[in-house]
């Protein structure tokens, strides 16, 4: 099997390089990663601002429906994790209203059922 926190490790040295040779390139930000090996692909696709999908697939994997279904992915995941980012870093200031008042009229007991 895959041990996921070794391939989160790998995953970001390489996301450290490709930031790198993007940069020294001239390339732009990250956008993805693609790896291929004798026995299938290692795709890493940018998740918004501060996350990134990763994503094992075999050898037969058709590679263009692996990169429209993992960018799109990549971009809901980072939808979600920015927003949930955006929300612990500026909580809303939802102006806290008043615990409602007693009310006012007579206090009346619930009808009491015949012992």
């Amino acid at each position: 099997g895959v041990e996921a926190e070794g391939v989160a490790a790998l995953t970001a040295a390489a996301l450290g390089v490709s930031i790198r040779m993007t940069d020294a390139t001239g390339r732009g930000g990250f956008r993805e990663l693609l790896v291929r090996g004798g026995s299938g692909y290692i795709a890493t696709y940018a998740a918004g601002s501060s996350a990134v999908l990763t994503l094992l697939a075999e050898d037969r994997i058709n590679v263009g429906r692996l990169h429209l279904e993992g960018r799109r992915a990549g971009a809901r995941i980072g939808e979600l994790v920015d927003a949930a980012l955006e929300r612990v870093e500026r909580p809303a200031t939802v102006p806290r209203t008043a615990p409602p008042r007693p009310s006012t009229a007579p206090n009346r007991a619930l009808p009491q059922r015949p012992t």
